[in-house]
């Protein structure tokens, strides 16, 4: 009986001396706290009735603070095998808060691949291991570690069926559409997010989301859509977009409006529009070239061929701004992928576009339209030549 008055009283004492270097916070104190804590010859138990109200006080410290004692914490405790499963998680997961606080990503995600969420001794949830495997996802995909993060988001796949849980298919989904993002899928990309930017119906959603969200979604949207390679695809997004009568305030319209219209871009549009762009979207190809100016070159010989039946391979080399030879190589590849109707003929050096029927059929209408209304508006100053000199 002793033994155990002895422990409660030393139990007493340091709930006391850890309230007091809390309230002075002192770093330096708590370090020795946690270290005579975890080598202190008590009960497992009552260890683990200390650490307890350790991990709640020490929110009130700084975030460097919190940060070097929960780690040292962490460490003590997993050497002595002291930690319990849920104190393990609780700590894990302050301290992966601490680091996306702090902006070190990578590590924030590798506190919680910590967790043992598969295979521990207690039960746990299967809405916790999905919300737990977005989370990781989505800080490497922060930390700019696209295919880490893309495996995370896979096993949580695995859950997403199950889960009748709307707001983690919603941030599932958010994290899938940056990941298509990042790997330069636009086209995919720009169809999630015109989706993600219309959530703001589901009344769930809008408690947690503000509408502002919703805009930057559909800023993206038009951003992954003007990024896309030029084809048919593209050309579905860009209406969808254009038609939308949100898209009109955003910064991203003039841009939007030029390339929807079919317009030559200029370089005034890539200065503007490269402002708008993350640094990956920036990054070089192989040949030097960022993704922009990729998409900027396709879109403008997508608009020749509105314009041209066909044109000299120098002469598109000098509106596309580039060499004739990477002109070519630039056609053939659109021609081979099927996102230009067109052939090569490399004797004379010449680009021949090949129109749809419906274009056709719709600039012979066009045609036929404007010479109709010449006729009769000669037919007008024919019959009143006074109405012409009156003007």
């Amino acid at each position: 009986m002793s033994a155990k008055k002895d422990h409660k009283k030393k139990l007493h004492f340091y709930q006391t001396s850890l309230e007091s270097a809390i309230q002075r916070k002192d770093e330096q104190s708590l370090f020795e706290w946690i270290s005579s804590v975890v080598d202190e010859d008590f009960p497992v138990s009552y260890i683990r009735q200390l650490i307890s109200p350790f991990l709640q006080m020490s929110k009130q410290l700084p975030l460097e603070s919190q940060k070097n004692l929960l780690s040292f914490l962490l460490e003590k405790a997993e050497a002595r095998s002291l930690n319990s499963e849920e104190q393990n998680i609780i700590v894990r997961e302050s301290l992966s808060s601490i680091y996306e606080t702090l902006g070190d990503f990578h590590s924030a995600a590798r506190f919680l691949t910590q967790i043992p969420v598969e295979g521990a001794s207690r039960s746990i949830s299967e809405d916790y291991k999905l919300k737990t495997f977005i989370k990781i996802a989505h800080l490497f995909l922060l930390a700019g570690e696209v295919s880490l993060a893309e495996s995370y988001l896979n096993r949580a796949s695995s859950g997403l069926a199950a889960t009748g849980r709307e707001d983690l298919k919603y941030q599932f989904k958010v994290c899938h559409t940056r990941i298509l993002e990042a790997k330069g899928k636009f086209s995919e990309a720009a169809w999630n997010y015109y989706d993600l930017s219309q959530t703001s119906m589901n009344p769930e959603l809008m408690e947690t989301n503000s509408e502002s969200i919703y805009l930057d979604f559909l800023n993206h949207a038009v951003i992954c859509a003007i990024l896309s390679p030029a084809g048919p695809q593209r050309s579905r997004i860009l209406a969808a977009l254009f038609r939308d009568d949100r898209t009109h305030s955003l910064v991203s319209f003039e841009m939007l409006q030029a390339v929807y219209m079919d317009r030559i871009l200029r370089s005034s549009h890539r200065e503007t529009f490269t402002k708008l762009l993350n640094e990956y979207q920036l990054s070089p190809f192989q040949d030097g070239k960022d993704l922009f100016e990729q998409s900027f070159m396709e879109h403008n010989l997508s608009a020749v061929s509105k314009i041209y039946s066909n044109i000299q391979l120098d002469q598109l080399g000098n509106l596309l701004q580039i060499s004739s030879e990477e002109a070519e190589k630039l056609a053939a590849n659109m021609i081979y992928e099927g996102r230009l109707n067109g052939s090569i003929d490399q004797v004379n050096r010449l680009l021949e576009f090949e129109h749809s029927v419906q274009i056709v059929q719709w600039d012979e209408r066009l045609e036929s339209f404007c010479q109709q209304v010449d006729q009769c508006y000669g037919r007008i100053v024919k019959t009143y030549p006074q109405v012409l000199n009156s003007e």
